[in-house]
């Protein structure tokens, strides 16, 4: 296990939350030397196993291994964009794969619980003093061939694992990267309680909102403020906020 070193908390977060999330992030940089163990790689796969999922359908697959190895470097080659410039550093990878007929009776949240075990193999690489950085650029296609996957096992994304390095060996342009600044949308504009609901009337956006917004004439809320016409459509007893979750968005330049 690579020590845990005492440090601040990376993100500013509004209400204090667990140490490990708080520092969290997604770096390219990775140390190329080190190596991580069989047994702390199969704990990152024993935590993805663990997550919970509809019904318990586990509608999942799991693909790893470290660097060195031939099966690492056919994930490597499967790697499109920007993604072959840092990630063969990494000091293992994890291919995510749905399996639909696991979870032929609820398919509804397939995906969903596949970002559930993602987001699992994510705290317990943390957990043990790994960070992680997931990628949708890759060719499934290759990573099919490769491994020969059956029918019906779909590669969703690749997890590169490994140990941040901030030293002169990592290329300028993955550095500049990971020194890029890192935000967060407001927590008012997505953590939507009783009491903002009761207050959220619709206006016409042309009041209040930028001119992109104004030429799509969407529906913006206000709070405090009576509408100036009945929406198209209101809170109800099944808090239908759909039509409204967008135009939080492109109001927020008035913010």
């Amino acid at each position: 296990m690579v020590p845990v070193l005492a440090t601040p908390a990376r993100n500013l977060t509004r209400t204090p939350i667990a140490p490990l999330l708080a520092d969290r992030w997604s770096p390219r940089g990775f140390d190329e030397n080190h190596q991580i163990s069989r047994d702390d790689l199969l704990s990152i796969i024993e935590a993805a196993r663990w997550a919970p999922s509809a019904g318990n359908t586990q509608p999942w697959a799991f693909i790893a291994a470290r660097r060195g190895s031939a099966e690492f470097d056919a994930i490597a080659a499967a790697l499109t964009g920007f993604n072959q410039v840092w990630a063969a550093r990494s000091s293992a990878f994890i291919v995510f794969s749905t399996v639909p007929a696991r979870g032929a009776k609820m398919p509804r949240w397939v995906e969903y619980d596949l970002g559930q075990a993602a987001a699992s193999a994510t705290v317990q690489a943390e957990y043990i003093g790994l960070s992680t950085h997931q990628m949708g650029g890759f060719s499934a296609d290759a990573i099919r061939s490769a491994f020969n996957l059956p029918e019906g096992v779909n590669p969703t994304t690749v997890m590169a694992l490994g140990v941040y390095d901030d030293s002169e060996s990592v290329p300028d342009e993955v550095q500049q990267r990971d020194l890029a600044e890192r935000h967060r949308l407001p927590l008012d504009q997505v953590y939507l309680d009783e009491s903002v609901a009761s207050q959220l009337f619709f206006t016409n956006s042309t009041a209040s909102s930028p001119s992109s917004c104004q030429a799509s004439k969407t529906m913006t809320p206000v709070l405090g403020t009576k509408p100036t016409w009945p929406p198209r459509r209101s809170f109800t007893a099944s808090r239908k906020i759909v039509p409204w979750l967008t135009a939080i968005t492109c109001a927020s330049g008035n913010r």
